[in-house]
C-alpha cells in the first residue's frame, strides 16, 4: 500500500530563487514532488527497485508563493515514512540571512538507515 507525507516550508517567500537534489537507494518505487503556488516544480519518479543511488531530479526555479510543499510517496511501504529534517539559515558575511537550506531524509522500512529518499531545497532571497 502506497504511504505519503507532505512538509511545507514557509521560510522560503515569493522571488526566492530556489534549487534542489533528489537522491534514493529505496528499493521501493515512489515519487517525490516539490510545488509552490499551486504550480508543479517537480514531478521525480522512481520506477525501479533498484537500490544503487539514483539521482531522481535536480532543478532550480523562481518560486511565485510563500510556501513550498514537498510530498513523497512510497508505492510498497507497509509502514508509515519516518523523516529526519535539518535546516539553517545562510548568513552572508555581515551575518544577515540571505536564503535557508533544508534536507530531508525520508525512511520506508525497518533498517532506520534514512536514505531511501533524500531531498535537498536551497532558497537565496535573491538570484544572481
Amino acid at each position: 500500500m502506497a504511504k505519503s507525507t507532505t512538509f511545507q516550508f514557509g521560510e522560503f517567500k515569493a522571488g526566492y530563487f530556489l534549487a534542489w537534489n533528489i537522491t534514493s537507494q529505496c528499493m521501493n518505487t515512489g515519487r517525490v514532488q516539490i510545488s509552490c503556488g499551486g504550480k508543479t516544480l517537480v514531478d521525480a519518479s522512481k520506477s525501479s527497485k533498484n537500490t544503487n543511488m539514483t539521482m531522481l531530479a535536480q532543478g532550480s526555479a523562481t518560486i511565485s508563493a510563500d510556501t513550498v510543499n514537498v510530498t513523497v510517496t512510497i508505492n510498497e511501504a507497509t509502514r508509515d515514512l519516518k523523516n529526519s529534517k535539518s535546516g539553517a539559515a545562510i548568513m552572508d558575511h555581515a551575518g544577515r540571512k540571505v536564503g535557508y537550506v533544508y534536507d530531508v531524509c525520508i525512511e520506508d522500512g525497518t533498517d532506520d538507515d534514512y536514505n531511501d529518499i533524500y531531498i535537498n531545497l536551497v532558497g537565496w532571497e535573491r538570484k544572481g
